[in-house]
Parts: C-alpha cells; sequence; structure tokens
C-alpha cells in the first residue's frame, strides 16, 4: 500500500516516467457497394481479405490460429512459462460465452467460394523491432525524438465488416536520448496517433503531428516517413483533387489522405482508399477500398509508470510523483492532450467539475492506481508495486485490452452498417430501380445486424466488478448506447417503409385483381347473352326472344300482334341491343365498384403514410427522407390513382355510351319491325 500524504503539485516536464506503454487500435471499414447483395455478402467479403493476406503478403503477415496467442511467444523458457500463466488469467476473466468467442481456436482457412464464418481471424506481422518517432513543435520545429519497441503489429478481422489493426510500442527511460518526462509522454499521446493532418497552419505542418517516423525491420533498412511542408502539400492537393483514391463508383466521396508510415506498417494487407500513391496500385482482385473508420485520432491504450527510480539516497517513496501529479496533467492524459503550463487545464474549468465521476475509475488510488476513460484514450496511470507487478504488465495488456478491443469493434460495426445504410438510400433511384432491388439489400443488412446484436455485442463481458465497471465507462465515454440506439431506429424506419411499400404493392395487385375480375364478368356475360342465340337453332329461342320484343311493344302501347315472330332473322337487331344495354350495365357497375375501392385505398395508404412519416421525419435523417418522398409520394401523372380514375372515366363512357346505343338501337328496330293495322281487321 502506497502513502497517501498529498505532497506539492509537480509540473509534467519534472515528473520522470518509469515506463510508457502505447497500444494503438487502428479501426478500418470496406466499402460494402449496395450491388453486393447477399445475406452473407460482407461475410465474403472478409473471407476474400483473408485470403488475399495469406496468398499475396509475400510473408509479412501470418496467421495466428490460437486467439489466445495474440502477444508473442518469449523467447526463454521463464518468459514463456509467466507467459502461459498470464494467457490462462486472460482467458478466465470472461464469461464462457465472450471466452469462446475471442479465444477458440481457428481451423485454417478452407479454400473455396464459400464465405468463412468464423467470428474473426487473427494476422500477426513479424520482423519490426523498434521504431524512432520524432515529436513536433510549434512552427514546422522537430523536439525530441523517441525509442520505441515495437511488441506486437497484430490485424483482426472480423465477419461484420470491421478490421482492426492493434499496435503495441513501449518507451523505456534507459533507451531515450534524454530524460523521459510525462509532458513527453503526453505530446506523444496527442500526435502519434494522428492518421492525418487535421488542418493546415500557414502550410506549415501543425505542431499535433510527429515530424517523422522511421520503422526498424530485421534484416531490412530502415524505412523513414517525414511529415514536412512537401507533404504536408502533397496531402492536401489529393484531397482537393480527389482523382487517386476515389476512382470507382464512390467518386464522390472525399477522403482525407493517410500518412505513409502507417500505409506501410499495413504491409499491403488491405487496399486503403485514401494512402498517397496507392490507389494505382489497387486492381479489381484485390476487392473493395478500406476507409479510416474514426476521426484522425487513433483509440489508444496507454500505460505510464512514474514509479521513482532509486536515488543517491536510497528509493524514493513509491507514491511521490503518483500523488504530486496535477488534476489538470491528469485531464490532459485522460483526454491525450499535450502538455501545457503548470496547473493550466485544456478545457475550461467548469466543465470539469464532475471529471471523477464521469472518467475516472479509482477503486485502487490507495494501491497507486488509477484508470482515466475518455472513450477514444483509455490511460492506467501510477506507480508501486500493485501497478508495475500487476496492472501494466498483465491487465493492461491483457484483460482490459480486451474489454477495448470489444468496445471499439462494436464502435466500429454500428458506424458501418450505418453507413451502408445512407450509401443504399442514396444509391436507389425507382426511376432505374425496382422497389425488389431495395427490399433485398435492405434485408440483407438486417440479417447481419441481427448476427452482430447476438455474435460481436457484448454489454457485459466479465462478472468481476472491475470489468463491469470499466466496461460501463468506457461504453458511456465512446456512446455506443446511444449510437445503438441511432442505427436501432435507421433500420426500423427502414424496415417500416419497405411494410408500408409491400402492403401499398399488395393493395395496388388485390385492386387490379378487382378490376380484372369485373372486366372478366362484363366480358363473360356478353359473350355468354351473344352465344346463347348466335348458337341457338332451335325456335323456342327465338320464341323466347320474340316475347320479349312483344313485352316492349305493349309497354310501348303498341298492340301486342304487332310482332311477326318467325319474321326472317328479326331477332338479330334486338339481341345486339339487349347486349349493348347490358354490357353498359355492367360498365357502370364496374366504375361504381373502382370508386368505392380507390377510396378505401387512400385511407389505407393515408395510414400507412403518416405512420410511417414519423420515423422517418423524427431520426433517418435527409437522406432517407428524400426516398420517401421519392419512391413512397405519388408523383402527378404518373401514380396508380391516376391510372385508376382513367379508367373509371372511360368505364363510364363505354358504359353510358354502350347503354344509350343499345335503347336508341332497341327502339329502332321495335318500331321498324311493328306491322301497320288495317281498319276493320
Amino acid at each position: 500500500m502506497t502513502d497517501q500524504t498529498q505532497p506539492e503539485e509537480i509540473p509534467a516536464s519534472a515528473i520522470p516516467v518509469a515506463l510508457f506503454r502505447e497500444i494503438l487500435i487502428w479501426p478500418l471499414a470496406p466499402r460494402v457497394s449496395p450491388d453486393q447483395a447477399g445475406e452473407d455478402a460482407t461475410a465474403a467479403i472478409m473471407t476474400n481479405a483473408a485470403r488475399r493476406i495469406v496468398s499475396r503478403s509475400g510473408g509479412v503477415w501470418e496467421a495466428v490460429p490460437d486467439p489466445s496467442a495474440h502477444i508473442p511467444r518469449p523467447p526463454d523458457v521463464d518468459g514463456e512459462t509467466a507467459w502461459n500463466a498470464h494467457r490462462y488469467a486472460e482467458g478466465v476473466y470472461f464469461h464462457g460465452f465472450v471466452r469462446r468467442f475471442l479465444f477458440a481456436r481457428r481451423a485454417p482457412l478452407a479454400a473455396g467460394e464459400s464465405p468463412d464464418m468464423a467470428p474473426f481471424r487473427l494476422f500477426r506481422r513479424t520482423g519490426i523491432t523498434s521504431a524512432h518517432v520524432t515529436l513536433g513543435l510549434p512552427e514546422g520545429k522537430s523536439g525530441h525524438q523517441l525509442c520505441l519497441s515495437v511488441e506486437r503489429v497484430n490485424l483482426y478481422l472480423f465477419r461484420t465488416g470491421v478490421a482492426l489493426l492493434v499496435l503495441e510500442v513501449v518507451a523505456e527511460p534507459s533507451r531515450q536520448p534524454f530524460p523521459l518526462t510525462l509532458a513527453d509522454v503526453q505530446t506523444f499521446q496527442d500526435q502519434f496517433r494522428r492518421a492525418y493532418i487535421p488542418y493546415s497552419d500557414s502550410g506549415l505542418p501543425p505542431d499535433l503531428v510527429v515530424r517523422q517516423v522511421i520503422w526498424h525491420e530485421t534484416g531490412k533498412d530502415p524505412a523513414p516517413f517525414t511529415v514536412d511542408k512537401a507533404a504536408l502539400s502533397s496531402m492536401i492537393s489529393q484531397y482537393l483533387v480527389n482523382t487517386n483514391t476515389d476512382s470507382g463508383p464512390e467518386a464522390h466521396l472525399r477522403s482525407p489522405p493517410l500518412f505513409q508510415h502507417w500505409f506501410w506498417l499495413l504491409g499491403g494487407a488491405l487496399p486503403l482508399a485514401n494512402a498517397i500513391g496507392a490507389s494505382a496500385e489497387i486492381t479489381a482482385e484485390d476487392g473493395p477500398l478500406w476507409d479510416h473508420v474514426v476521426d484522425e485520432r487513433m483509440p489508444i491504450i496507454s500505460t505510464i509508470s512514474v514509479t521513482p527510480r532509486p536515488g543517491p539516497f536510497g528509493p524514493e517513496p513509491g507514491s511521490r510523483y503518483f500523488l504530486a501529479t496535477a488534476r489538470s496533467d491528469l485531464v490532459r492524459l485522460c483526454f491525450a492532450d499535450g502538455p501545457g503550463s503548470a496547473g493550466s487545464y485544456p478545457y475550461d474549468s467548469s466543465t470539469l467539475t464532475a471529471f471523477e465521476t464521469n472518467h475516472a475509475y479509482q477503486a485502487f488510488r490507495h494501491e497507486g492506481t488509477v484508470f482515466l476513460a475518455s472513450g477514444f484514450a483509455f490511460v492506467a496511470y501510477g506507480a508501486g508495486g500493485f501497478f508495475d507487478g500487476i496492472a501494466a504488465p498483465v491487465h493492461m495488456r491483457r484483460q482490459y485490452f480486451q474489454l477495448g478491443l470489444l468496445a471499439h469493434l462494436e464502435l466500429a460495426s454500428l458506424l458501418g452498417f450505418s453507413a451502408r445504410i445512407s450509401w443504399l438510400v442514396d444509391a436507389f433511384h425507382p426511376a432505374r430501380h425496382g422497389p425488389e432491388w431495395f427490399e433485398h439489400r435492405m434485408q440483407a443488412i438486417e440479417h447481419e445486424y441481427l448476427q452482430f446484436l447476438h455474435q460481436f455485442r457484448f454489454t457485459g463481458a466479465s462478472n468481476h466488478v472491475q470489468a463491469q465497471a470499466m466496461t460501463d465507462l468506457w461504453r458511456r465515454q465512446l456512446r455506443l448506447p446511444e449510437i445503438a440506439r441511432d442505427l436501432h431506429e435507421e433500420i426500423t424506419a427502414a424496415t417500416e417503409y419497405l411494410y408500408n411499400r409491400a402492403a401499398s404493392r399488395m393493395a395496388n395487385s388485390t385492386e387490379r385483381l378487382s378490376m380484372i375480375g369485373l372486366v372478366g364478368v362484363i366480358a363473360s356475360v356478353t359473350i355468354a347473352t351473344l352465344s346463347m342465340t348466335l348458337v341457338a337453332e332451335r325456335k323456342d329461342a327465338v320464341r323466347l326472344l320474340c316475347d320479349g320484343a312483344t313485352w316492349a311493344v305493349n309497354a310501348l302501347g303498341r298492340p301486342a300482334g304487332a310482332c311477326t315472330p318467325y319474321d326472317q332473322a328479326w331477332w338479330l337487331p334486338e339481341q345486339l341491343a339487349l347486349t349493348l344495354i347490358l354490357g353498359g350495365c355492367f360498365a357502370l357497375m364496374a366504375k361504381f365498384g373502382m370508386v368505392w375501392m380507390r377510396g378505401s385505398k387512400a385511407r389505407v395508404l393515408g395510414h400507412t403514410q403518416a405512420s410511417a412519416g414519423l420515423p422517418l421525419a423524427a431520426r433517418v435523417g435527409p437522406a432517407i427522407r428524400r426516398f420517401a418522398q421519392r419512391g413512397g409520394k405519388p408523383r402527378p401523372g404518373t401514380s396508380s390513382f391516376d391510372f385508376y380514375r382513367r379508367v373509371e372515366q372511360r368505364l363510364l363512357w363505354f358504359g353510358a355510351g354502350f347503354a344509350i346505343s343499345g335503347g336508341l338501337l332497341l327502339a329502332l328496330s321495335l318500331w321498324l319491325r311493328l306491322e301497320p293495322v288495317t281498319p276493320g281487321f
């Protein structure tokens, strides 16, 4: 236990650092084209990416079938014994279903076209031993150069369409050409994690990025990459011209070009969309391009020990520098901000009144350990035996790293699903695509989202109190619950829209079938009436028609005997007239039936659009609202309502015309068939 007597605050530039370790997690996601449909389309993309790494990396990357060996095996026997013990402690720390997800041994990647259904594949890049990083200063100047040992370079390919590149570096004071202080660590945390330049100041690189990175690989020459005025000009020009990295279907995207030292570290494993000069080397066989998911700041997991080194008068109290660290410096560590003057905060102090409650886990502060979380940065800061013996070398590299891996996997997956829905809605045009085109692709996204919810999302990974508290803290700072709710609303709105479109099509189909049925009734009755007499040869049929005509003549006040029953084919005009009258009546019946059905459909669609309008306007945003207006609202002159109105008008005209024509023809025929009556007969 450490001595907790509060000493006077010491500025960060005067606090020596005994050990600094940083793990960067770089999230990447493929550009899944809307044309790539299918429930396992994303799994197929990830499978092709894994096969590409194995076949085309040239030995740079090797597959790791046992994910529990994500930290390389040490070369010595004693180190291997401790390594196996740490692997065991790491695994049993989690729930069984989480342990199965994170550490189950993977079968070799099978050949063929079928997608790999393993949750993820792990690859390791070997050979990189160290890196020299030159920090940046204002006005484009260079600062200290840190010598870092590279502990691991891993690449996780998850079936949800997310890749996480993990880099672990260690800065030991004995290897530095200058005394390593807490201010140097703050500067490194702020600068090294940048994936691209956030802005430019007078054409010079800002003091937020490193000036140079040199990678050292076994058996090869050093690979230096400089960030200077020329590099900055090239990156800005590429972003503005935007001809290399975003060629193809997504030419409207403006992706900021990545630093070349990150592109080199990836070792050609994935075809990045925004690496300088890289797109010319990418072919169609490489699969879709990959994008940086978050902003220019890669998420980091840092461990900082300020345990004092033995001085000339013996060891100093282990908690001296830990307790003397200013609150403002803890805030800077938490948010990965650069150093400032003594006692100065990077933000207004009024916004940090609840800092300890919202961003710190201090259950082990009495042991010289405090954990700080801001979402994109998770920092363990401490001193003493507990911190240096357990928290720093074991927990932060293993158990807490896995918690961070799951959290950033969830964040990248949620953002990836949201981007795919936006791209799909933007690509849908009713004039070119049928409704089934959108439905099929949206259902594929929903299928993958369902798998993600039940297989890749873990809100509680362990039963340990510390794990639960830090998981909640991490998830809250990443705003994972809010982002998940937003995505759920997007998918729900799209699903409701698809349901409403299906209901509308069903109503249209029912109405068409009803209209066809009515027209069929008209045609069948008319044809049956005509065929009844045109093919009849029996005279009783003719007598029946004659009796009907006689009844009509009597109704007009003519003598009953005025009709000659068996005159030469007298019945044909009268039969035609009766058929026209009957057809006109059925046409009028069909017209009024369609009016009733159109009114019912209008009421149904009005309720449908009202129910779909609230979620669309409330959350999904301009893209889906434009989609709803374009595809869900009838256009003047093109909707089914206008079509049915025209059909109704024609039925009215035909019905009235048939009835009037039939009546006139019948009257004329009967009048011509009347025989004159002689006087006295």
